[in-house]
């Protein structure tokens, strides 16, 4: 640390010190790298954002102090945020602190969307209504409908079936792990630590039990995700968790924001809009005369295929439906129409 280093303001500075600077902290003793700290503050015009609270426990002793200092300038001080909560097993606690200016975005964590259940559906009950719904349809079909109309009427009767007779449900969380029992071996860890001037032996025991319920709760979360990796209905998902592993950030950072111009664009969705919206400006296509020429004669080819329904496929007959429905997987994720595999493997016979 040299004695005349100057920081670009703002600055903010966080570590654990060896030198004991006494910034009213529990520290009494101020030793020859703890002056230098203070001269480094005075030269910065930067102040101690510690709150006094004890940052390490000795689990040896049970004694508290305070080496974890977070130091910053004196203009941040009224945007300054700083505590030490409840520790997560470690001898030093864990420091929040939070620094708000016209920079910083809150990122909105939006809920999962909710799924099909796979298991406690009653699926007789299902295919009967769809039944009975059919067979009214089919009774009042109106000739003039379109294909295109007939297929929302028949997934607004699948639809509604499921609603009744499957359900949906909210995919956990990732901290799934986080069960009853380790919930109240924390509780039971974080109480003793706030008396381990008394009941240190007890604390440590507790801190051992906390964590053994961790790590058993984990492992079985972990297996539990894996037997459900192949029905997942968002592949990404499953990238972002080998990428994590890897060491590779599962996401953007919340505060990261693009400017488009001269606007700060915070969310992935603006994000995605700004970005198709530049590439749309620069991707146009230009044709001869000859290829519009080709693409008009082409146009209107398609057009003379379209039949009196709007549609220009031939009718697929009942061996290549039943062929397409064995292919599917049982427990597949559902498509934009929210219908999944299971819905169709399950129709009866009029339904088919």
């Amino acid at each position: 640390m040299c004695p005349g280093y100057r920081l670009i303001r703002p600055a903010s500075l966080l570590g654990t010190l060896t030198a004991t600077p006494n910034f009213g902290t529990r520290s009494n003793q101020v030793t020859k790298w703890g002056r230098k700290v203070v001269d480094l503050v005075l030269a910065n015009n930067l102040f101690c954002c510690n709150d006094g609270s004890p940052t390490r426990i000795n689990r040896g002793t049970g004694g508290l102090s305070t080496p974890d200092v977070t130091l910053a300038s004196s203009n941040l001080n009224n945007k300054i945020t700083w505590s030490a909560v409840d520790d997560l097993g470690s001898d030093h606690m864990p420091i929040i602190f939070q620094v708000k200016n016209e920079y910083t975005k809150r990122h909105t964590q939006t809920k999962k969307r909710k799924r099909w259940r796979r298991n406690n559906a009653d699926w007789d009950s299902f295919s009967c209504q769809i039944e009975e719904q059919l067979q009214d349809a089919k009774e009042n079909e109106d000739p003039s409908l379109k294909l295109k109309d007939r297929l929302n009427k028949f997934n607004n009767i699948l639809l509604q079936a499921g609603h009744a007779h499957v359900g949906k449900t909210r995919p956990r969380n990732r901290d799934c792990w986080m069960n009853p029992a380790v919930k109240t071996a924390i509780k039971k860890r974080n109480s003793l630590r706030r008396k381990v001037a008394k009941k240190r032996k007890e604390w440590l025991d507790a801190c051992e039990e906390a964590q053994g319920l961790i790590d058993e709760a984990k492992h079985k979360a972990w297996e539990d995700y894996l037997t459900e990796v192949e029905f997942s209905a968002d592949p990404c998902d499953m990238w972002r968790v080998i990428k994590s592993l890897s060491g590779t950030p599962d996401s953007m950072a919340p505060n990261e924001a693009l400017i488009v111009n001269g606007r700060v664009i915070t969310t992935n969705p603006k994000k995605a809009d700004a970005f198709a919206k530049l590439y749309a400006g620069v991707s146009s296509l230009t044709f001869s005369k000859q290829e519009r020429n080709r693409n008009r004669k082409l146009k209107v080819r398609m057009r003379q295929l379209i039949g009196a329904d709007g549609e220009c496929c031939r009718d697929f007959d009942t061996k290549e439906l039943e062929s397409a429905l064995k292919a599917m997987k049982t427990k597949g994720a559902p498509g934009m129409d929210d219908i999944p595999p299971s819905f169709l493997k399950n129709l009866g016979p009029f339904g088919h």
